[in-house]
Formats: structure tokens, C-alpha cells, sequence
């Protein structure tokens, strides 16, 4: 409701003309967030979604550290070559 009322507003008023209300119009990317409660696979969906960032972000930190190590192991390696 809030969102599709902001969404008038911001429409109707002539945005362009104000900058200050031209940061509102990024609130209509949360328009698809009503379907997500009105269909329950989707939100079924984004829990799912939600509960795995937190394996990304352990297999994420694993891969930084990994390229970290074979970075600084190919630095000692090919230290003062050039190809």
C-alpha cells in the first residue's frame, strides 16, 4: 500500500522537475515484494534463498582465501620473470 501510494505521488507531482523526490522512485523496486506474500511457493522460494546466503558467504570467503594463497604462491614463484 505504502509503496503503490509513493508511486502516485511520485508520478502525479512531476519527479523531474524535483530532485529531492527523485530518490522516491527507487522504492518501486519493492513492488514485487507483494507477490512474494501472496504466493506461498514464492515465499516457500525466498526463505529458501535467504537461508543459503550463509553457505555462499562461507564458500565465497574459502574461494577469496584460496586465490589469496595461490596468488602470493605464483608471486614467490615467477618472481622476476618476464614472459
Amino acid at each position: 500500500m505504502i509503496v503503490s501510494l509513493l508511486d502516485f505521488i511520485t508520478s502525479n507531482i512531476g519527479v523531474s522537475n524535483v530532485p529531492s523526490l527523485k530518490s522516491l522512485r527507487v522504492l518501486r523496486v519493492l513492488r514485487p515484494l507483494r507477490s512474494v506474500k501472496r504466493i506461498p511457493s514464492m515465499k516457500k522460494l525466498v526463505n529458501v534463498l535467504l537461508v543459503s546466503l550463509a553457505d555462499l558467504t562461507n564458500t565465497l570467503f574459502f574461494m577469496f582465501f584460496f586465490m589469496v594463497v595461490l596468488g602470493i604462491v605464483s608471486i614467490q614463484s615467477f618472481f622476476g620473470l618476464t614472459f
